[in-house]
């Protein structure tokens, strides 16, 4: 039977055996604090450029969100495939991850393009539309979400890999919800928490340090679960 308990459980064991895996994970946890507070400092003088100017510095800001986005993928991936092996070495994962990094940044823009539908759909659909239109995507997604697992650990292409998702998360799309939820609720939870303690004026400095701290810790833990839970349902099928 496939517990997500399990996985959690599994997944604080074998974080405690390769706590190195921090060291990593704040490496990729610096990335996405770093573009949050670059889009939120530069949106606001972008309108009062010239159009000139104004173009060019977008093309520039949108050459480092590629950069960007390319390098947080590669530790995901590496990171996954460093939870996956028994006995990791770290130059043999980071050789690996280079070599599935153009299926594993294809798909995941792929998979984040299907995530954004809803935002187009919300401008041209109904309140009750867009909430069937909702449900239905979160269920795609949900079915979806072990892509990145089924690139690093099975090696699938890319279509491979949404199809081996699927297939299996089949029987088991609440476990795969609720594990997902169980993470995202701590860091959107602990960051709306903290909009209360925090003062106005201390906000955005804190805010974007607590995004680094919750990548950088919940991230190992969430990742060694993931792998934890993906080899439940591959025996479960076996």
């Amino acid at each position: 039977m496939v517990s997500k308990i399990k996985a959690l459980l599994e997944g604080l064991k074998q974080l405690k055996a390769k706590q190195i895996m921090f060291l990593f994970s704040g490496i990729r946890a610096i990335i996405i604090p770093s573009f949050l507070y670059a889009l939120n400092s530069t949106l606001p003088i972008l309108f009062d450029m010239p159009i000139r100017k104004a173009s060019i510095f977008i093309i520039f800001f949108f050459i480092l969100f590629g950069i960007g986005y390319f390098l947080e993928r590669f530790w995901v991936a590496f990171l996954i495939k460093f939870a996956y092996e028994k006995k990791p070495n770290i130059m043999k994962t980071f050789s690996y991850a280079e070599k599935t990094i153009g299926n594993f940044v294809i798909s995941s823009f792929l998979f984040i393009s299907l995530a954004s539908l809803s935002f187009l759909a919300s401008q041209i659909l109904t309140i009750m539309e867009l909430g069937i239109f909702f449900i239905v995507e979160l269920i795609v997604l949900t079915k979806l979400l072990l892509y990145e697992y089924a690139i690093v650990i099975e090696e699938k292409d890319i279509l491979e890999s949404f199809r081996r998702s699927w297939k299996l998360t089949e029987n088991n799309f609440l476990n795969t919800l609720t594990l997902k939820l169980f993470f995202a609720t701590l860091l959107f939870g602990i960051l709306a928490l903290q909009s209360y303690i925090v003062s106005a004026s201390q906000y955005a400095i804190n805010f974007y340090l607590t995004v680094f701290l919750l990548l950088w810790l919940l991230t190992p833990w969430e990742i060694c679960s993931f792998v934890s839970f993906f080899e439940q349902l591959k025996n479960k099928r076996k």
